[in-house]
């Protein structure tokens, strides 16, 4: 199966205050570095980063796509990826789960199947910007950016009502793996 990786990195961080992509980690890999690397290392086949118009180009090894529509979320860079990948399965991540590990990566694409994408959830919550997506859902994800319908958990829910992905509980060892670096605040609670 040949694999897409995405990396959403497209938002404002108004919480931040500052591009989550380029934080510096303490091993002096930029956040969207270390991204791109765990894809790569978890062995997806080509990697993208997706990025709102009008941010600065990006300083990794990955091809960039800019959101379809601006200002529209994570939806409108997954919408993106799913139409122009060559993959069958669309690996997604956000910039700001630095947590995420490569065995991680790799259980959930051994998960998924042609067709058949895997979307983490914890109880009630889903987890849905680590995720595996197929290509088949391209045309609902546009439909749903250019309808307004943003919520990334909806258009995850809807691919689980239609058997285009399937729910994997998230162990509890694994929880922390799925952290996300909001604000300043949280990156210092990592110390």
């Amino acid at each position: 199966m040949h694999i897409t990786g995405l990396v959403l990195a497209g938002g404002h961080s108004r919480r931040m205050g500052t591009d989550k992509s380029a934080l510096v980690l303490s091993d002096g890999r930029t956040l969207l570095a270390r991204q791109v690397d765990l894809l790569r290392q978890a062995g997806v086949d080509e990697v993208i980063v997706s990025r709102r118009p009008g941010q600065p180009p990006i300083a990794v090894p990955a091809q960039t796509l800019i959101d379809c529509a601006p200002d529209s979320g994570p939806l409108a860079g997954i919408a993106t990826a799913l139409a122009a990948m060559r993959g069958e399965l669309l690996f997604v991540i956000a910039v700001d789960m630095p947590h995420v590990s490569t065995a991680v990566v790799r259980q959930m694409i051994s998960l998924a199947s042609p067709g058949r994408g895997v979307v983490p959830h914890r109880g009630d919550s889903i987890e849905c910007l680590v995720g595996v997506y197929p290509r088949e859902l391209a045309a609902m994800a546009a439909e749903r950016v250019a309808a307004g319908q943003l919520r990334v958990r909806d258009f995850a829910a809807i691919a689980e009502g239609m058997g285009a992905a399937m729910r994997w509980e998230i162990p509890e060892r694994l929880v922390p793996e799925f952290r996300n670096w909001n604000t300043p605040e949280d990156v210092k609670a990592v110390g």
